[in-house]
C-alpha cells in the first residue's frame, strides 16, 4: 500500500514539473511568435492586464532579462570597438617616438635605456581593422613580440604576426648622442602572409611564440591549428633574401600529427628555439594537460632536437610545464632552460647535451608550484606536486622562485666568457642578474632591477641588451653606465 501511494506522489511530481516545463516553453515561444501578436490585438485591455500580470509573469521577466543581456553584450562590444580604436590611434601616434633615461637596481648599478614606441602589435595589420576583428571575434589581446637582429636591422615579430623592424645604428646614436636631432626613429612595416597560418577565429591564444634566425633564414615558432580546437607548437620558416625589399615569405618547415585538446587551447605553449650544429632544440608546453609531460611518446611537456637536414627529432628532456626561456652554451654543451611554475615554483633547468638518456624534471608529479584551487581530486592524483625532485628519479631545478617571478628568456652579459647572465620577468617586470658556478650546478641571484615592464624577450647586442617591452609595446635599448 506504501509502495502505491509513493508511486502516486512520484507521478504526481512528474505531471507538475512537466506542467511547468510546457508552460514556460509555451509561454516563451509565444511571447515571440506572430500569432501571439495577432492574438494579442484582439484581446481586451481588462483581460490582457491579468493574464500578463500573473499568467505569463515569469515568461516575461525571462524575456526582459534576455533582452537586457543581449543589449549588454552589444554595448561592451561597441566599447571594445571604441577602446581599441583609441589604442590604435595612440599606437600610430606615438609609433617611432622616444624616451631617453635613467635607472638604478637595487646594488647601485646605473643603467642608460632608450624607449622606442612601436605601432600596436596586437592585430596583424592596421588599426583601421580593429572593428572587423573584435566583430569576428579575433582580437588578439597580448602584445608580446620577440627580436632578432639581421645585419643592422632589428627585426620585431608580434605575437599577432605583425613585422616591423628599425635600424639599430638609429637607437646607437640616439642613446648615445648628447644632441637629439630628429624627434622620430623610422619603424617600417614588413609585408610577409603570417596571417595564413595563425587561424585566430579558433583560439584567442594562437600566435607567434619565438623568432630566430640562422644561416639567412628566419624561423618562427607559433601555435597552430592542426584539427578544429586542437593545436600543437610548430615552426614556420621564411628565407631573407627578400626582406631588403620588405618582404617575408613563411612556409611550414616542421610540424607533427599529434595536438592538445585542452580549456585554454594555444596557453602554455612553449616555442623557444636555440640552434647549433644544424640541430634546432625547440620547447613543448603542456598545454594544461597534465598527462603529456611524463610520456614518452608525446612531444608535449618536452625539450626536442629537429636536425635541420632530415628533420629527424628526439626527445631531449621532458616533465617540463611551460618553458618560457632557453639558452645554449655551446663550449658546455648544455641548454639552459627557464620554466613558469603553476602557482609559484618558476624554475631555471640546466640540461646536459651530452648524456644520452631523456632527462626528466618531474612536472607534473615533483613541483615547486601549488594549486590554483581549480584542481579536483583526479587532477591532483596526476599532480601531486612532491617538494622533491630527486626523491622520487626526478632532476632538481638549479633554482626555483615562490612567489613566481613571471619567468621568462635568459641571455648572456655581453661576455660569453664568464658565467653571469640576465634573467628577464614577465610578472615582477624586473630583470634579474644572476651567476653560475663553474660547474653550472649552482646558481646565485646577485642583483635586481625594476624596469617597469613585461619582458617578454631580451637580446644581446654587442655592449648593449635589445628588450621588449610588453606592458607599453615598446623596443627598449640598455646599457651599462
Amino acid at each position: 500500500m506504501k509502495k502505491n501511494k509513493f508511486k502516486i506522489k512520484i507521478s504526481k511530481f512528474k505531471i507538475f514539473f512537466f506542467f511547468i516545463f510546457f508552460y514556460f516553453f509555451l509561454s516563451f515561444f509565444l511571447l515571440h511568435s506572430d500569432l501571439f501578436f495577432n492574438l494579442k490585438k484582439k484581446i481586451p485591455t481588462f483581460i490582457k492586464d491579468p493574464i500578463k500580470k500573473y499568467v505569463l509573469y515569469f515568461p516575461i521577466k525571462v524575456r526582459e532579462y534576455i533582452n537586457a543581456v543581449e543589449r549588454i553584450n552589444i554595448i561592451e562590444q561597441n566599447l571594445n570597438e571604441i577602446r581599441y580604436s583609441i589604442l590604435g590611434i595612440r599606437s600610430e601616434i606615438l609609433s617611432g617616438k622616444f624616451q631617453r633615461f635613467e635607472l638604478e637596481s637595487e646594488n647601485k648599478i646605473k643603467f642608460t635605456f632608450l624607449k622606442v614606441f612601436l605601432p600596436l602589435g596586437i592585430f596583424s595589420q592596421d588599426y583601421t581593422a580593429v572593428k572587423n576583428q573584435v566583430a569576428n571575434n579575433n582580437f588578439i589581446p597580448k602584445r608580446s613580440g620577440y627580436i632578432e637582429l639581421f645585419k643592422d636591422q632589428i627585426i620585431i615579430v608580434f605575437w599577432s604576426g605583425k613585422v616591423v623592424t628599425l635600424n639599430v645604428k638609429d637607437l646607437l646614436d640616439i642613446l648615445n648622442s648628447q644632441s637629439i636631432k630628429s624627434e622620430n626613429i623610422l619603424i617600417k612595416n614588413i609585408l610577409n602572409n603570417l596571417d595564413k597560418f595563425l587561424n585566430r577565429s579558433e583560439d584567442k591564444f594562437i600566435g607567434i611564440k619565438d623568432i630566430l634566425i640562422y644561416q639567412d633564414y628566419l624561423y618562427a615558432s607559433y601555435t597552430k591549428t592542426v584539427e578544429s580546437d586542437c593545436i600543437n607548437t610548430s615552426i614556420l620558416r621564411s628565407s631573407l633574401n627578400n626582406f631588403q625589399s620588405g618582404e617575408l615569405f613563411f612556409e611550414e618547415f616542421f610540424t607533427y600529427p599529434q595536438c592538445s585538446k585542452t580549456r585554454n587551447g594555444g596557453y602554455q605553449s612553449g616555442g623557444r628555439m636555440e640552434i647549433l650544429d644544424k640541430k634546432l632544440y625547440l620547447t613543448i608546453g603542456d598545454f594544461q594537460d597534465f598527462d603529456v609531460a611524463q610520456k614518452k611518446d608525446s612531444f608535449f611537456g618536452k625539450i626536442i632536437s629537429l636536425d635541420l637536414e632530415d628533420k629527424s627529432i628526439k626527445i631531449i628532456s621532458m616533465g617540463h610545464r611551460n618553458p618560457q626561456g632557453l639558452l645554449l652554451i655551446k663550449d658546455k654543451n648544455i641548454l639552459i632552460e627557464t620554466e613558469h611554475g603553476q602557482n609559484g615554483g618558476d624554475e631555471i633547468n640546466v640540461i646536459d647535451l651530452k648524456r644520452k638518456d631523456i632527462l626528466n624534471f618531474g612536472w607534473p608529479i615533483s613541483s615547486y608550484s601549488d594549486y590554483y584551487g581549480y584542481e579536483d581530486y583526479e587532477i591532483r592524483k596526476k599532480a601531486p606536486f612532491y617538494k622533491s625532485h630527486s626523491k622520487y628519479g626526478f632532476i632538481e631545478p638549479i633554482i626555483y622562485f615562490t612567489p613566481s617571478l613571471g619567468i621568462s628568456q635568459i641571455v648572456f652579459t655581453n661576455s660569453i666568457n664568464n658565467k653571469n647572465f640576465i634573467v628577464s620577468s614577465l610578472k615582477n617586470k624586473s630583470l634579474y642578474f644572476v651567476k653560475f658556478s663553474e660547474d653550472f650546478m649552482n646558481i646565485n641571484v646577485y642583483d635586481r632591477l625594476f624596469l617597469g615592464e613585461r619582458v617578454r624577450d631580451i637580446v644581446v647586442y654587442n655592449n648593449y641588451y635589445l628588450i621588449f617591452g610588453e606592458t607599453t609595446s615598446a623596443l627598449i635599448m640598455m646599457k651599462k653606465n
